[in-house]
């Protein structure tokens, strides 16, 4: 997994490169993702998972906790149909502003 964080004109973006495997992984994004927010919480937040097919739950749970909790204005977008699909179906789709993406330059 490579993480790539840029701050944007209007949002911080977070690209997320390769699967979430490794519990090391894992709370590395995590870690980064908590972080971030604390820096910047009046920033947006556009997290992009470029090449994942999956999402652990407990990544997926830091998300919401930004959203939740923080109030940070975070977007999701990935790039697998797999991955859209299933969040889709945990009806997911709505509170982390899902879309599909190809790379955080290029999204429909």
């Amino acid at each position: 997994m490579e993480v790539s964080i840029n701050r944007g004109s209007e949002s911080l973006e977070v690209e997320v490169r390769g699967g979430i495997d490794s519990f090391q992984e894992i709370s590395e994004l995590k870690n980064r993702l908590h972080t971030h927010a604390r820096i910047h919480p009046e920033i947006p937040m556009e997290i992009y998972f470029l090449d994942a097919y999956v999402i652990p739950s407990s990544v997926i749970g830091t998300i919401l906790e930004l959203i939740e909790i923080e109030k940070i204005e975070v977007r999701v977008k990935v790039a697998k149909e797999e991955l859209y699909e299933t969040l889709q179906k945990l009806m997911l789709q709505e509170i982390l502003h899902l879309q599909k993406s190809t790379s955080s330059r290029n999204f429909t």
